[in-house]
C-alpha cells in the first residue's frame, strides 16, 4: 500500500506487515506545493498539491518488484492543472472516499 508523507515530502510503499519497501520524492520535489491526500487508479498515483491548485500524477506503470524493492526509475510526476475549484473540490472528495474505501481493505 502507498502513503503521502507530508512531513517529508515522500510517497512511500509499504507491504502487509508495515515494511518499507520503497519511497520517493512527492509533490515538492516536482516543483509543486507540499501535497494532500493519495489516491492509486490503475497504473497511476495521484497525490494532490492543493497550494499549487494541481494534481501531480505519479506513473507506477512499470513499478515491480524484484527481491522486495520497486525499481526507482518507475517514477515519473506529470501535472495535471486543476484550476477550476469545482473540479478540485470533486476530485479531493474523489481521493478522500477511494483512500477510505481503500483503507478498509487492511482493517
Amino acid at each position: 500500500f502507498w502513503i503521502y508523507d507530508s512531513g517529508t515530502d515522500t510517497v512511500r510503499s509499504y507491504d502487509s506487515t508495515f515494511t518499507q519497501i520503497d519511497a520517493f520524492p512527492g509533490t515538492g520535489a516536482a516543483g509543486f506545493s507540499s501535497g494532500e491526500g493519495l489516491a492509486v487508479i490503475g497504473n497511476s498515483l495521484y497525490v494532490m498539491a492543493s497550494g499549487s491548485d494541481t494534481v501531480v500524477e505519479f506513473d507506477i506503470s512499470t513499478a515491480t518488484t524484484a527481491s522486495g524493492t520497486f525499481c526507482q526509475s518507475a517514477f515519473s510526476s506529470v501535472p495535471i492543472p486543476a484550476t477550476n475549484k469545482t473540479s478540485l473540490f470533486l476530485l479531493t472528495l474523489l481521493l478522500l472516499i477511494g483512500g477510505g474505501i481503500y483503507s478498509r481493505k487492511f482493517s
